[in-house]
């Protein structure tokens, strides 16, 4: 699949780099967590050193194991890496978590970000009577 990578080790234990970000509602655009200007994900070229500084403060290291369901991670490396991340050898293997009214649905589990508490996962999410 192109633009993403497939580990060389075992996802589980190595984790998922994301970048955690806002859509911006009504558009295809984001902000990073740790603020800034809209982005665009699908825009490719050179980013300026203080954009890629933002999106660093905005990211975070997965691992399975506690609340992060394996399926989490593996379901991440599946997902391609942005062209926006693409030039940048500190962003080239990460994902963008995209956030939407402060949460998004990875693998069957919830994933949000609050300030203060950081990232929370909960797994019982999908409607299990139907």
């Amino acid at each position: 699949m192109e633009g993403s990578e497939v580990p060389s080790w075992d996802a589980a234990t190595a984790g998922v780099e994301v970048v955690v970000t806002h859509q911006v509602l009504g558009t295809h655009l984001v902000t990073p967590h740790a603020g800034g200007d809209p982005l665009d994900l699908g825009w490719e070229g050179p980013l300026p050193r203080d954009v890629v500084d933002v999106l660093r403060g905005s990211s975070l290291l997965l691992q399975a194991g506690g609340d992060v369901p394996q399926a989490v991670i593996e379901e991440l490396w599946e997902w391609p890496v942005p062209l926006l991340f693409r030039g940048s050898p500190w962003l080239r293997r990460a994902r963008a978590l995209v956030l939407i009214d402060g949460r998004t649905e990875v693998a069957g589990a919830g994933i949000g970000y609050l300030a203060g508490l950081g990232l929370w996962v909960d797994v019982n999410t999908t409607d299990e009577t139907g």
